[in-house]
Order: structure tokens, then C-alpha cells, then sequence
């Protein structure tokens, strides 16, 4: 036998073996009550947790294992260390799982999950780690002839991570990522192999039925896109796709009547973005005023037709007349439907109403609610593939609340604020 551990109520004893196998008895008769198996090597250790409904076992197969003492079932497996272990702990509340190794390292572990919380390392292979009583300490044992007490009130590795990566102001390269130990995101949107010259140049963003990631208005270059959309194939000619495209080219080269004809034809044809940038454009320059109703008509349908921009579109329209309560119910409306620019500015919202309070827990609540809403738009653009100059702005000031948050203790909270969203638009909308 490797060593014997009584469980709290002395009525039982634990013994590990290098038969690979860990044995609960009755401490009064010597009767073996359980076996636990499933060790590849020595079991070094084995323990009863505090409140001995679990046995934890160290064994030289590199693991640390826990079990259920009723069932005799293996409920966890710790996976990490590159060497033998020859100890294993749990902290008094269950939660924590202190390991020790040949690896030079003592690692904890959620007892929970089973996730790595924290590497402790030494110059030399670590014998025994030990919590104190209120669980905030944990004290190793090496050969390196030093005994170390360290803090183990920390943030788990996977949350640092999450965290990282809300706070990031500029998008993460497939190296960087790796170098992290984040997974890199597969799940933007795909693109057909025969789009065009004019749907990469004058497409939109928030056209539901696109081909290629599309342009901001105020990003396309005119001649380009009109050269792009003028030279097309005979077949697109006419097609509505290719008049609502080249009728933003127009507008790009400032021809506002040409794009205007343009955008009633693509109508016309049932291109349904095309009521967007004609709506946009009746409330541009003289007779703004007298087209808004027109416009409004044009948004309202488009957002039955399913292009979401189209709420973010009508609130910008009510504010702009000082109309809020309508303003805002579009906004929200838009947000329900995970359309970003709605999204964002709702996250304006939060972050403004944090500015004027006076309590901080309140203002807390603003500040992470307004992260929420930044992280959503900002994911759901990357999703959509859209442009980098459309997000960029939301990423920042996503980066930003994480770190003030951080600051204020909440790194936790942001972690799994930011995890949600992630999980939320976990696979594109549309293939």
C-alpha cells in the first residue's frame, strides 16, 4: 500500500496501491466495502473529500481522479500534468482540487468541472499540496527543499482567456489565438464563388440576399464601382440584383437621380434592400421633410420583408424628428432581431445612463449591460462577415467597458457576458 486516509467520521479508511487501485474499508471490521479502478499505474494517494461522499485518488499515470463513494463511478478526470502525481487535496468547501507532480508544477482544478484553474510552479518535482482551512491558500512541498504558500483566490484560465479576448481592441490572428489557447472562429458567413466585381464594390452590408461582404455607403469608391457594375456580364444586366448594386455605384459618383431610377427598378424587381437606400436617400437634401413618410412606408416594408437594418433605419429617422418613444421602440425592435447598428445603439444607451449615476453597483449594471450590447453588435457584424471599418468602433469600446469593468472586480462577469455572445451566434444565421 501506498498510504491510508480515514474519512472525517473515523468510521471508514481509504488505502491506495500500486495494484492501480484505490479500496474503501470499514475501519471497525476490516471489511473492504468498494474498489475504484481505471488507474494505468501506482495510485500514489487516495483521500476521502471533506464531506466523504467523494474518494480522490494521485497515481503515477499523470492523472488525479475523483469518484463517487456511493456509485464507485469515476466522476472526474484531471488531465494536465506531464509526470507522476504523487499527491492530491480538496479544499474544505469542496470546490478546489490541489494536485502536486513530478512535472515541477501543483495545479488546481475546479472540483466542479474538473477545469485547470492555476499552475504553481517550482524548479523541481513537487511532492504534496495542501489547502489552508478557509481555502484562500494553498502550501506545496518540493524537492527543490523550499515549502511555498501561494494565493489560490484566482480567476480560472479559461475566463482569463475569454476575457483577453472581450478586451482586445484590434481582432486576433489565427497565431495570436493559438498562442492564447482560443479556438479560432469558423463560423462567419460563406460566400458563393460566383459573386461579382460589382457585388464586392457595391453591395451592402445589411443586404439580407448578398453575395460577397458588401460595401458602407460611404465607403464606396464611385468609379470603381461603376466601372465594376458597367462592365458585368450581359446576363446581370437587368437582373435586380445588379440594378440595385450599380445604383449605389451611382449615388457614390454623386448621380442622385440616376441612383434614385435605379433603386425604383430594383424595387420594382423585388429586390428588397433597395427600399433601404431609397428611403435613405428621400430624406437626403430639399424636400427631406415633405419625402419622410414615403420613407417610413419604404423601412416598414422592408423590415416585413426581413431585412433588419431596416429598424435601426426607422428609429435613426424618429430620433432625428425628436420623435424618441418611437425612435426607440424600433431600436429595440431591431436589437430582438440581432440586427448590429440597433444593437449598438442601445449600447450608447446603457453606457450614457451609466455616466449619470451615483451608486456604483448601479452604475455597475449600466456598464455591463452596455458591454452585453457592444459584444453583440460587434459579434454579430463579425459573424455576417461584414467590412472591418463597419465594427471597428464597437470593438473598441467593448475592449474598453472590459477593461473598466475588470478594474471594478468584474472580470468574472464579463468573461461569461462575453462567452454568451459567442455561444449566441455560434453558427451563421444564414449559409
Amino acid at each position: 500500500m501506498e498510504n491510508a486516509f480515514f474519512s472525517a467520521d473515523g468510521r471508514r479508511i481509504v488505502t491506495s496501491s500500486n495494484d492501480k487501485t484505490a479500496r474503501i474499508w470499514d475501519a471497525f471490521t476490516g471489511q473492504q466495502l468498494a474498489v475504484f479502478s481505471g488507474h494505468a499505474d501506482v495510485v500514489e494517494r487516495a483521500e476521502f473529500s471533506p464531506d466523504g461522499t467523494r474518494i480522490l485518488t494521485a497515481s503515477d499515470d499523470k492523472t488525479a481522479r475523483v469518484w463517487d463513494v456511493a456509485t464507485g463511478r469515476e466522476v472526474l478526470t484531471l488531465y494536465g500534468h506531464s509526470d507522476q502525481v504523487p499527491d492530491v487535496s480538496m479544499s474544505r468547501d469542496g470546490l478546489k482540487i490541489a494536485t502536486a507532480s513530478a512535472d515541477k508544477t501543483a495545479r488546481v482544478w475546479s472540483a466542479v468541472t474538473g477545469e485547470q484553474l492555476l499552475v504553481l510552479r517550482h524548479p523541481d518535482q513537487v511532492e504534496s499540496a495542501a489547502f489552508s482551512a478557509d481555502g484562500d491558500r494553498i502550501v506545496t512541498a518540493s524537492d527543490d527543499g523550499v515549502a511555498r504558500i501561494w494565493d489560490a483566490r484566482v480567476t480560472p484560465i479559461a475566463q482569463q482567456m475569454r476575457w483577453i479576448e472581450a478586451a482586445q481592441f484590434e481582432s486576433l490572428d489565427p497565431k495570436q489565438r493559438f498562442a492564447l489557447g482560443l479556438l479560432t472562429p469558423t463560423n462567419a458567413r460563406p460566400w458563393i464563388g460566383d459573386h461579382s466585381k460589382c457585388d464586392e464594390t457595391a453591395g451592402a452590408p445589411y443586404d439580407p440576399d448578398r453575395r460577397a461582404p458588401g460595401v458602407a455607403s460611404e465607403q464606396i469608391v464611385g468609379d470603381i464601382a461603376s466601372q465594376a457594375c458597367g462592365t458585368e456580364h450581359q446576363s446581370m444586366v437587368g437582373e435586380p440584383r445588379w440594378v440595385y448594386e450599380h445604383g449605389r455605384a451611382l449615388l457614390a459618383t454623386g448621380d442622385q437621380p440616376a441612383a434614385r431610377r435605379a433603386f425604383e427598378r430594383a424595387i420594382d424587381g423585388k429586390y428588397r434592400a433597395a427600399r433601404i437606400d431609397l428611403a435613405m436617400l428621400l430624406v437626403k437634401g430639399e424636400g427631406a421633410a415633405g419625402n419622410f413618410g414615403r420613407a417610413v412606408t419604404l423601412l416598414e416594408r422592408a423590415w416585413a420583408e426581413g431585412v433588419t437594418f431596416a429598424g435601426f433605419q426607422l428609429g435613426h429617422l424618429y430620433e432625428m424628428r425628436g420623435d424618441l418613444p418611437h425612435a426607440w421602440t424600433w431600436y429595440e425592435r431591431g436589437a430582438k432581431a440581432d440586427e448590429p447598428h440597433s444593437l449598438a445603439r442601445l449600447a450608447e444607451r446603457e453606457a450614457a445612463a451609466a455616466v449619470s449615476q451615483t451608486s456604483a453597483p448601479v452604475r455597475r449594471d449600466y456598464l455591463i449591460a452596455s458591454f452585453k450590447y457592444y459584444a453583440a453588435a460587434a459579434e454579430r457584424a463579425r459573424s455576417e462577415d461584414w467590412p472591418d471599418d463597419i465594427w471597428v468602433s464597437w470593438r473598441y469600446r467593448r475592449a474598453s467597458l472590459a477593461r473598466i469593468l475588470e478594474r471594478e472586480g468584474m472580470m468574472q462577469q464579463v468573461s461569461d457576458a462575453f462567452a454568451a455572445v459567442r455561444k449566441k451566434y455560434e453558427h451563421p444565421p444564414r449559409a
